[in-house]
């Protein structure tokens, strides 16, 4: 079963976790029926400040501060090390229970549940005709975030339901040289570099069962 990987600005990671923000806009939407399961992977800070020859944390850096997703919030560290921050992590998971097709950029109710002014939809929106509010329900933040590569692209499988790499060659031999049909996802030693996620998406992508194929 399909399900989302999705990439969110820290600054809206900390809204969705702390409530606040329970609609995402995007151009584009999932070929899914809702509901699905969306995975938020936080994307990296692109603002930092420096002090003498130290660099600091900049706005746009997410933590957790005694169990909450929060931004900067006083938080400060000497360089970049992510072991500090959520940010480039999966930092949880919800599910998109509804998307709604969005003619008419400029609505009170749209700029409310998504913390976007109404400004910014409109030129988000531009020229296209209609833009995707998909709504979040059933959040979850993770006590300890999960690295990208736990998750997986989605598998191609064969009539048989067994999935195979395409790697070439992607055969398994027994010591009398016989071919052993095989499914890579238990066994082939080439199936993490052909389905295990290694950037993110830049905007969102299908993964394979909603979990990382090492769970």
């Amino acid at each position: 079963m399909k399900s989302v990987l999705i990439s969110i600005r820290p600054e809206w990671c900390e809204k969705i976790a702390i409530g606040e923000k329970t609609i995402e806009i995007r151009k584009t939407r999932p070929k899914l029926e809702t509901p699905f399961k969306c995975y938020i992977y936080c994307t990296i800070p692109t603002k930092f400040y420096a002090y003498a020859t130290n660099l600091y944390t900049s706005q746009e850096y997410l933590h957790l501060c005694d169990g909450k997703v929060t931004m900067n919030d006083g938080f400060e560290f000497f360089g970049r090390e992510d072991y500090f921050t959520l940010n480039r992590k999966v930092i949880g998971e919800f599910i998109c229970d509804k998307i709604d097709d969005i003619y008419e950029p400029y609505l009170t109710w749209l700029e409310e549940a998504s913390c976007v002014d109404m400004e910014k939809i409109a030129n988000y929106k531009g020229e296209q005709d209609i833009i995707y509010g998909w709504h979040i329900s059933d959040l979850k933040i993770y006590d300890k975030p999960r690295e990208l590569s736990e998750f997986s692209k989605i598998y191609k499988r064969d009539k048989e339901g067994i999935v195979k790499c395409d790697h070439e060659p992607c055969d398994f031999i027994d010591e009398n040289g016989r071919y052993i049909y095989h499914d890579c996802v238990n066994e082939c030693p080439h199936f993490a570099d052909k389905y295990t996620i290694k950037r993110p998406p830049q905007s969102w992508q299908y993964i394979e069962g909603g979990a990382g194929w090492n769970d």
